[in-house]
């Protein structure tokens, strides 16, 4: 991968894992009369999140995702860090975003 690519690589992991990950908080977390329709919508949200990004990345949208299939077929090349980091930003985001609304609140 190019710089480019990898930085793009970066920002598709990071963006649909803040997606889901948002997903999950906002669905889960918050107790509601529709709690239990929340399995569905997360499910939505993980499909939504790997048809975005399965043709760019892989859509691993989670590191153990990239490692199991990586640690099997002893495949791992120098841009693997992408899908460590690139979770990890996208979770803090979601986060961030989910105090903010809070906050608003």
């Amino acid at each position: 991968m190019s710089g480019a690519s990898t930085v793009q690589g970066l920002f598709i992991e990071a963006v649909c894992t803040a997606m889901l990950v948002f997903a999950i908080i906002m669905l889960a977390k918050e107790k509601h009369r529709a709690t239990f329709l929340a399995p569905v919508g997360i499910g939505l949200a993980m499909f939504i999140s790997e048809l975005a990004s399965v043709n760019f990345t892989g859509g691993a949208l989670n590191p153990a995702r990239w490692l199991g299939p990586a640690a099997v077929t002893k495949t791992f090349v120098g841009t693997d860090w992408i899908y460590v980091i690139g979770p990890i930003i996208g979770a803090v985001v979601a986060v961030m975003f989910f105090k903010l609304f809070k906050f608003m609140e």
